[in-house]
């Protein structure tokens, strides 16, 4: 009789716990996996605003902005148990599941056709309203992908989308200077930054990570 060899996947290899403020948060973090509500408290408090900032400078909205970092510490009590030090803040996994609520929010039919939410968004990359090293290098990392995205789709609009999104964004140009920098009327400048926005839009949602 040939019995079957059972193979055991050995579990990934955890680093060190680290000291300073790092090795507090995960201090915590394997407190609160242990059923530490005082633990899961103290990470909320240390982390929250964090997700909250990086949720609002996207959706521009403080009550979206609030659930979606409600539902972010709802997804990560859930999963934590698998959450294991490898030489990160606990902070880049908040934003990551954070970043994937914002994304679906996007990807919503109600938000997908309403303009002001796409521009707010995209306006927030292009002007870097949420790139505060000093504060938050995770966000500041995120900030920066999100960038190299839009970077990676600006080619893919028309001319005179590029140009119109070019000036009014990277030169900081306004609305009666682009038309005159471009020989157009005002009126087609905002034409254009419509298209293009809800355009650039479209790309980065069907380039993020769900």
């Amino acid at each position: 009789m040939v019995t079957a060899a059972v193979i055991t996947r050995p579990a990934p290899a955890q680093r060190p716990a680290p000291a300073g403020e790092l090795g507090e948060a995960w201090r915590l973090v394997e407190a609160a996996k242990a059923g530490d509500m005082t633990a899961v408290a103290d990470l909320y408090r240390r982390y929250n605003h964090s997700i909250f900032r990086f949720a609002f400078f996207r959706v521009r909205s403080q009550e979206t902005a609030e659930d979606i970092a409600q539902e972010t510490w709802a997804r990560a009590l859930s999963r934590i148990g698998g959450l294991h030090y490898q030489g990160r803040d606990p902070l880049a996994w908040l934003f990551t599941i954070a970043r994937n609520l914002v994304v679906d929010y996007f990807k919503s039919s109600y938000v997908r056709h309403n303009v002001p939410f796409a521009n707010s968004a995209i306006v927030s990359v292009l002007n870097n309203a949420d790139d505060h090293p000093e504060v938050d290098p995770e966000l500041a990392a995120l900030a920066a992908a999100d960038r190299r995205m839009l970077a990676a789709a600006l080619p893919l609009l028309s001319d005179q989308q590029q140009q119109v999104i070019r000036l009014r964004f990277f030169h900081g140009l306004d609305t009666a200077e682009t038309a005159a920098a471009l020989g157009i009327h005002p009126g087609a400048v905002k034409a254009l930054q419509y298209r293009a926005i809800r355009a650039l839009a479209r790309l980065l949602l069907e380039e993020s990570p769900c």
